[in-house]
């Protein structure tokens, strides 16, 4: 997984979850009761599976970040800073050439359509 696409995936999860708080309470104050139209479980779990895939030991750290520091809000913190962490908890043996890479196995197809 590149550095941009674990950004991204994190982004869009925030993005929505932002969005749907904003529709809620704008039902709230409609309504003037707790209205929450949105149920996207399926979604958000399908996209920790996908997450999961890459990230095994991370997913934890993960959901936390997402969910009760409020996509690093409540710490200050940003996705960038969970993406390292999650690298050095892979214990990966060059994380630059990891987060840098464009395109997984993009030197092996390279090498395939030279031949």
């Amino acid at each position: 997984m590149t550095k941009d696409l674990f950004i991204g995936t994190i982004n869009a999860m925030k993005f929505q979850s932002d969005n749907d708080k904003n529709q809620a309470q704008k039902l709230i104050e409609i309504y003037g009761s707790d209205i929450n139209p949105h149920d996207n479980r399926a979604l958000t779990d399908a996209m920790f599976d996908f997450l999961k895939e890459f990230f095994p030991q991370s997913i934890e750290e993960i959901q936390r970040f997402c969910f009760e520091q409020d996509f690093g809000r409540a710490t200050n913190s940003n996705v960038e800073a969970l993406w390292w962490l999650c690298l050095r908890e892979m214990e990966v043996v060059d994380p630059v050439e990891i987060a840098v890479r464009k395109k997984p196995y993009s030197r092996e197809l390279k090498n395939e359509q030279d031949a």
